[in-house]
């Protein structure tokens, strides 16, 4: 006796009730394994960052550990040899004795500020001021002091004054003239015990980057020559000095700008002092 078949709508509504149990188990068993999975790869990753982090961290550590030696080595080697970026006042290689000048004063422009700049010279043996002229020298404060280049050599009264002046004040004028004379007599007033010297304005570069030419700089030179004359003070020429075959001054003792010293020219001028006067 033949079995009934089942009608096709039957054996089609059961082929899909097994495919949905099979995608229904399927999403259980993602769902039930997944969590595992990201707690795994979320505790893996904290681990790498964690092993960088303190990677990382010995890294800094070493090469901070590596700079301080190196710091703790080159200060011992400082302070073992004596070095510092103080000029050492008994350097036979400079020419001049620091020492010599200690009881000296320099008044002056911006090129005369490079004396203790470049530590050449203490701070209490210049009263200088960028722009500085005769006139400013009374009349207005200079850079390291709360006064007067003139109020400040008063109260100093040192041995000798170096007045460094006039290349602001060119074109040489009657009035510029005037200005350098007065300074002299308030020095010559305030300081009667001071001896006096006056250098010469200096030379420029033949491409000097200033409106200011050597013709100028000859006729004020001759300017202090007399005022240096009629009040019997010394006049120091350390503008033949820097002078070139050429006419201009030596580029070699200059700074780029044609004007202002280089460093090393500090000591050429305080060793020709030494050697110029008594």
């Amino acid at each position: 006796m033949l079995e009934p078949k089942l009608p096709r709508s039957v054996l089609i509504l059961n082929i899909i009730m097994i495919v949905l149990i099979l995608v229904i188990c399927a999403l259980v068993i993602n769902l039930v394994y997944s969590p595992s999975i990201l707690g795994e790869q979320t505790t893996a990753s904290t681990e790498a960052t964690t092993v960088s982090e303190v990677e990382m961290q010995t890294q800094e550590a070493e090469t901070s550990a590596t700079s301080q030696a190196a710091t703790s080595v080159s200060m011992t080697k400082r302070s073992s040899s004596g070095a510092s970026s103080d000029l050492p006042e008994d350097d036979d290689s400079l020419g001049y004795s620091k020492e010599n000048f200690k009881n000296d004063l320099f008044i002056g422009d911006s090129i005369t500020t490079g004396l203790h700049l470049y530590n050449k010279l203490d701070v209490a043996n210049v009263a200088a001021s960028v722009g500085y002229t005769p006139y400013g020298a009374y009349s207005k404060y200079c850079d390291f002091h709360n006064t007067t280049a003139l109020e400040y050599a008063n109260s100093m009264k040192p041995d000798r004054i170096f007045i460094m002046l006039g290349s602001n004040a060119l074109p040489s004028t009657a009035s510029t003239e005037k200005h350098y004379e007065q300074l002299v007599d308030k020095l010559k007033s305030g300081c009667p015990n001071s001896d006096i010297y006056c250098i010469s304005v200096t030379p420029v570069a033949k491409n000097a980057d200033t409106d200011v030419t050597n013709a100028m700089v000859n006729e004020f030179n001759g300017v202090i020559k007399k005022i240096c004359q009629q009040n019997d003070i010394v006049y120091l020429d350390f503008h033949s000095e820097m002078m070139g075959a050429d006419g201009y001054a030596n580029p070699e003792l200059l700074a780029q700008d044609g004007v202002h010293f280089k460093n090393s020219t500090y000591d050429i001028l305080l060793e020709y002092i030494e050697d110029n006067i008594s």
